[in-house]
């Protein structure tokens, strides 16, 4: 069972990635961590230093190293991550999670610092950034098996939603 979470950066992948590797009683894995700890750099470092265009191409292959190295997992991708590379059809045949924007450019607001694609701008840039990009990779994001939308849920209540959908595991 290879499960792989998709959406906006912000939008609770991490948080809901790890609420549901626990339910189902199999690893975790956050794909911008796998690349600080094998590269031993912050992602915002990794982009300060080498380029988007780097990072992009190093994230396709840790992308690929996690898949090829586990049976069995649920990852947390980057937000760009189905954008580059053909990495969406590489994982369509797993499952995914996507939130709205507006819930994103809040909880973004709050971690600006900590993103290399927002620590240089003001809230109104990132609105108009968050607003601009994810119209940009909703295309990809709609391509997912299954869209949640987790506005009002949180790490306590998302998997009795799942279990609502009937979503099978066994992907």
């Amino acid at each position: 069972m290879r499960i792989f979470l998709i959406g906006y950066m912000g939008c609770g992948k991490s948080t809901f990635g790890n609420q549901l590797s626990m339910f189902l009683n199999i690893q975790f894995f956050e794909l911008d961590t796998y690349i600080e700890n094998k590269y031993r750099s912050k992602i915002n470092k990794i982009f300060e230093k080498q380029s988007e265009e780097y990072f992009r191409k190093i994230e396709h292959e840790s992308l690929i190293e996690i898949v090829n190295e586990n049976k069995s997992f649920v990852l947390s991708t980057g937000g760009g991550t189905p954008c580059f590379y053909n990495n969406m059809e590489f994982m369509l045949n797993n499952g995914v999670v996507k939130v709205p924007a507006e819930t994103i450019y809040k909880r973004l607001i709050l971690s600006k610092k900590e993103r290399p694609l927002l620590k240089n701008k003001t809230n109104e840039d990132i609105k108009d950034f968050v607003y601009k990009t994810l119209t940009s990779r909703e295309e990809f994001y709609n391509k997912a098996h299954i869209i949640v939308d987790s506005l009002n849920l949180n790490s306590e209540n998302f998997i009795n939603y799942l279990k609502q959908l009937n979503i099978s595991f066994d992907i």
